[in-house]
């Protein structure tokens, strides 16, 4: 089923807010973005060699990318983060996947529960920052992210504690 608005206004940045089409899944669009983004990253990093480094700088090129594309959407479109949007859940579960750079797949796993945990819950900061609506089409997009960020945060310093705690599984 396509988007009113997507018939509209096509272009560029709903390929990339969507992540190539993935945010318009009938359900679970954020819970798809999530796995997607885990299993590309896992190629970058295991596959193709990326550095911890190289694997930053891609991220926050893509946090840079999306607060542009989903601008571009917010100028056009008054929600205040339409589902489509899952460029913020791959910004988010990157964020996340972090600690687990040189961890065993289990981590990433336990990242990507946790993170998708606490993007659905919203304890806290999270659910305030989701709640800021107003300002500026750039502020919303920022605001879009930076939920998804402050969870995926949250789900790294988890991880950082628990793999102290635990150990290498």
């Amino acid at each position: 089923m396509k988007h009113k608005i997507l018939n509209k206004v096509p272009s560029l940045s709903y390929f990339i807010c969507s992540l190539a089409g993935i945010g318009y899944f009938p359900k679970a669009p954020g819970t798809f973005g999530s796995l997607a983004s885990v299993v590309l990253a896992w190629a970058l990093i295991h596959r193709i060699g990326f550095s911890f480094i190289s694997f930053c700088a891609l991220l926050l090129a893509l946090l840079v990318l999306g607060i542009i594309a989903s601008t571009q959407i917010l100028k056009k479109n008054k929600s205040k983060d339409p589902s489509f949007i899952v460029i913020d859940e791959s910004v988010g579960q990157w964020i996340a996947l972090l600690p687990c750079y040189d961890l065993s797949f289990f981590w990433w796993i336990i990242a990507l529960i946790g993170f998708r945990l606490f993007d659905i819950w919203k304890p806290g900061p999270i659910g305030w920052i989701d709640q800021r609506t107003t300002g500026s089409p750039l502020l919303r997009s920022f605001l879009v992210m930076a939920d998804d960020m402050l969870a995926g945060i949250v789900t790294a310093l988890l991880i950082l504690g628990a793999y102290c705690l635990f150990g290498s599984n």
